[in-house]
């Protein structure tokens, strides 16, 4: 009976080990980060066109990084963020950037007189 207990438990160890080894994530696959994106900077990145997009971003780097990093344009420094211009490909490359939190668009927005 003794013998029997044993085995069970055995078993019931490498189960369980066998279960919390398939469970975590192999190193190397964890996610890549990706900025949130508005619905506008994610609808014009998935039909990319030739023309320069205007986008805000809220980043943990400093505004030069980022244009060094890309070949963005800064086109205005702002309180909590800053208003880049480039391709989508460059804005695309951006948006993977871990130290890129949110991308917005830089819409113009006109006001009721």
């Amino acid at each position: 009976m003794k013998g029997t207990q044993t085995l069970n438990r055995w078993t019931l160890t490498a189960v369980l080990t066998a279960m919390l080894a398939l469970a975590a994530p192999a190193p190397g696959t964890a996610q890549q980060h990706r900025a949130r994106l508005s619905k506008d900077v994610a609808f014009e990145l998935a039909a990319p066109s030739s023309t320069l997009m205007q986008v805000i971003v809220e980043s943990r780097a400093k505004a030069q990084d980022l244009v060094a990093r890309y070949g963005l344009r800064v086109k205005k420094q702002l309180a909590n963020g800053v208003a880049l211009e480039g391709t989508p490909g460059q804005v695309e490359a951006l948006a993977n950037d871990p130290d890129v939190d949110q991308i917005s668009g830089n819409n113009k927005v006109k006001g009721d007189a």
